[in-house]
């Protein structure tokens, strides 16, 4: 070695130490890692594709063998111990998982789970990839619901909410266009609510679910071309249910209200799965697909009712009437705006 005065950095240090790891085979190099980072899904989702390739989740064999006395059996099936290939690919609430994807595990030869994901996310295509992070995550969520609250879903509840939240992030990060079906008037900005035409009626309809009070709420509000309240109905409903569910329930409600008009009714949620599940005939969400049924029927049989997709923002107003107190199994109606609404609906009347 040369004579002279030399600078050690923790970067070089550290870049030494990462070339003398072993490659192991090939999981530290594989493009896998990148995919990662690029995948388009929320960051919270990426983070936990990285933990399950470094096979760093918290699953109970793993915690049992850090000394955390946790029980060991799966929280889904209760009959196996709970590691990483059966919780994801062998629990049988993992496979129906993957068959409402369309995706067979039993054809896949996996030995070790996180160096599997590594490579099919090297070379798998991204659509493909989405569609299947979308089942981990969604069992990954399910089985902490079960641990953490005691709370079952069922598999096509649990797709169809993983679905949503990847696709709502899509579209609020403007990475997907809005659906074709959604009328022209709602592909502009999307973020303001619009009045209907001209003798048209527009019902917004929005439902709150709330952890813990075995029930939910359905806001609904009626309003006119010119944007002037009419009338509005908050509905409580006991048992539990998902997001989705109460979501159709409500759009449910708000099309057989709807069909009590003479005039052109635009119903509007803020639920785009559940919009498209009807536009499109998923019928085959299981416990969605008798109400999925039911709106179609409604619609099929009323030409002047419309159903379209809006985001968050041009629901303000259903959105806080679904959060009114109402006693459980019933319906009030609102005849006047309430105090704390008026501000809301004067500016989104008085924006046209």
């Amino acid at each position: 070695m040369k004579k002279g005065l030399r600078w050690y950095t923790v970067k070089s240090g550290y870049y030494q130490w990462c070339q003398s790891q072993p490659a192991n085979d090939g999981v530290q190099q594989s493009k896998g890692w990148n995919k990662i980072w690029n995948l388009e899904v929320p960051h919270k989702i990426k983070v936990f594709l990285w933990r399950f390739c470094r096979n760093t989740l918290p699953i109970r064999i793993l915690l049992r063998g850090r000394g955390v006395p946790a029980p060991i059996v799966c929280s889904m099936c209760t009959g196996e111990v709970e590691h990483l290939r059966h919780l994801f690919f062998e629990c049988g609430f993992a496979k129906e998982c993957w068959q409402q994807k369309g995706f067979d595990s039993n054809v896949w030869d996996i030995e070790s789970s996180h160096e599997w994901l590594l490579h099919t996310l090297a070379n798998g295509p991204d659509e493909i990839l989405v569609k299947m992070v979308s089942v981990l995550w969604g069992v990954w969520f399910a089985r902490n619901k079960r641990i953490f609250e005691n709370r079952f879903m069922s598999p096509a509840t649990v797709m169809a909410w993983s679905a949503k939240q990847i696709l709502e992030w899509q579209i609020a990060n403007k990475k997907v266009s809005f659906s074709p079906h959604l009328s022209n008037r709602q592909q502009g900005d999307g973020r303001k609510w619009q009045v209907p035409e001209q003798g048209c009626l527009k019902i917004n309809v929005d439902a709150s679910v709330v952890d813990g009070q075995n029930s939910f709420g359905i806001g609904m509000v009626l309003r006119n071309h010119q944007g002037h309240y009419i009338t509005g109905k908050k509905m409580r409903f006991a048992g539990s249910f998902s997001v989705m569910e109460a979501e159709m329930t409500g759009i449910t409600e708000a099309l057989t209200w709807a069909q009590n008009y003479t005039n052109a009714v635009v119903i509007e949620s803020d639920s785009l799965l559940s919009v498209e599940a009807i536009q499109n005939g998923q019928e085959n969400l299981l416990e969605l697909g008798d109400l999925i049924h039911q709106c179609r029927n409604i619609l099929r049989h009323n030409d002047r009712l419309k159903l379209n997709f809006v985001r968050k923002q041009a629901n303000k107003v259903a959105h806080s009437i679904a959060r009114i107190p109402c006693e459980l199994n019933s319906s009030i109606v609102i005849s006047s705006p309430p105090f704390f609404l008026l501000e809301t609906i004067l500016s989104e009347s008085l924006a046209f």
